[in-house]
């Protein structure tokens, strides 16, 4: 099944819990913030996504520990950063078709560079490390992609 172009999410999708039902994560660009319980609502078109397969398991590591004993906002971003950490699969960077307007992408070429760097900012900002890359446009998504988003 494949989602309709959503405008706006029809809920929160921060709530704790597992990622996508296909074992992947979500990540929203800018924010780098990384969605839980995620589904392909979640895919707006005025924004852009990094969404992650899960690591082939060659790699073990693992995020560091992190001290708990922080102020409320400090323990969340410590937590991500921890959740983030790692070995990561292959990456999907999804432009929706508004952000790429905005940004003035108008096309395939001009989206792989864009994404390029926003795979950079990701690891820059979260410690994940990338597995390869694929650009994804809105509309033109494979398969495997909606793999990651199984029970959306």
């Amino acid at each position: 099944p494949r989602p309709a172009r959503p405008e706006s999410p029809s809920s929160d999708s921060t709530a704790s819990g597992g990622g996508g039902g296909g074992g992947g994560r979500l990540f929203e660009v800018g924010s780098w913030e990384e969605l839980d319980n995620f589904d392909s609502d979640d895919l707006w078109t005025s924004k852009a996504f990094i969404a992650l397969a899960p690591a082939s398991g060659k790699d073990g590591s693992s995020g560091s520990d992190g001290s708990q004993d922080e102020s409320e906002e400090e323990e969340s971003s410590g937590r991500k950063r921890r959740a983030a950490a790692g070995a990561a699969g292959k990456a999907y960077g999804w432009l929706g078709d508004e952000y790429r307007s905005a940004r003035r992408i108008p096309d395939l070429a001009s989206a792989r560079k864009h994404v390029a760097g926003l795979l950079t900012e990701l690891e820059a900002a979260t410690g994940v490390r990338l597995g390869g890359a694929e650009t994804v446009l809105e509309g033109e998504e494979p398969d495997e992609f909606w793999d990651l988003f199984s029970l959306g």
